[in-house]
């Protein structure tokens, strides 16, 4: 566990890439979805490492906007199996809808969070695929699967009947395909965050614009976002309400994990 990569949580404020203080030692944090902000606090889920059981759960941080620390943390959903990647696909008053990934599970759900008081009920499975990362666009699921979660295939299922059904996919000339966050529009135009998979998991993002519409898209890179220094990869990107949210990956004990890692001959750590 010494050795393993850990995540934290960060925002770009005034041009600055602010790193949210953890106070929790037994857990980190990765792929931020904005639910809410304002003057005071943002609102994220987020994936929840434990060190002790190392799985993930999904969990609610709020993230004080004078200190960038977490003051708050709530468990929203804990399973079994490893669970990451809360993509939200609707907000409705103190509701949020989300599905996060649990490919372990071979299944994509729908899930309704209530921040009110803190419950949350699983709403239908919408694909029985394991399926990495999984995002919406023009009302198609997007995702990387099973062995190829850090390929260049990005899967497509179109809507079909009360469900999904699997469409071409798209093929990149890197392993470019799995989603690093939402898709977000920019100055009337469409971008897909993704991640750079080409040496290990995570090592950079890649905005691609989206053109075209309802399963007829191309997607073309047009910036790389490397991880700043001190940092050994990045692998979400997301934007709600002017906030830009990051995750950045980093070693507790760099040059020993390094080590251990070249003897291993280990590059997805």
């Amino acid at each position: 566990r010494l050795l393993q990569a850990r995540w934290a949580i960060a925002f770009w404020v005034d041009g600055r890439l602010m790193v949210v203080g953890n106070p929790y030692r037994d857990r980190w944090f990765a792929d931020p979805f904005i639910v809410d902000a304002d003057d005071r606090v943002v609102t994220l889920l987020v994936e929840d490492f434990s060190l002790a059981t190392l799985k993930g759960s999904i969990s609610e941080i709020v993230v004080d906007r004078d200190t960038w620390r977490i003051c708050r943390r709530r468990t929203v959903l804990d399973e079994p199996l490893q669970l990451s990647f809360p993509y939200i696909v609707r907000r409705e008053g103190s509701r949020v809808w989300f599905m996060p990934e649990s490919s372990r599970a071979r299944r994509l759900t729908l899930y309704c969070y209530d921040r009110t008081d803190g419950r949350c009920h699983r709403e239908r499975d919408l694909v029985a695929d394991d399926l990495s990362d999984t995002i919406l666009l023009d009302g198609h699921v997007l995702a990387t699967r099973g062995e190829g979660l850090n390929g260049p295939v990005l899967n497509v299922y179109r809507p079909h009947d009360d469900g999904f059904e699997e469409a071409p996919a798209l093929t990149f000339a890197e392993n470019v395909a799995r989603n690093a966050g939402a898709v977000f529009e920019h100055e009337g135009r469409r971008y897909r965050p993704a991640q750079v998979c080409n040496g290990w998991y995570g090592e950079a993002i890649s905005i691609q614009e989206v053109t075209g519409a309802d399963g007829h898209w191309t997607m073309n890179e047009v910036r790389r976002i490397m991880p700043p220094c001190g940092f050994e990869g990045t692998h979400t990107l997301n934007t709600y309400e002017g906030l830009w949210v990051t995750d950045l990956k980093y070693y507790p004990h760099p040059w020993l994990s390094k080590w251990a890692y070249t003897m291993l001959g280990r590059t997805d750590l």
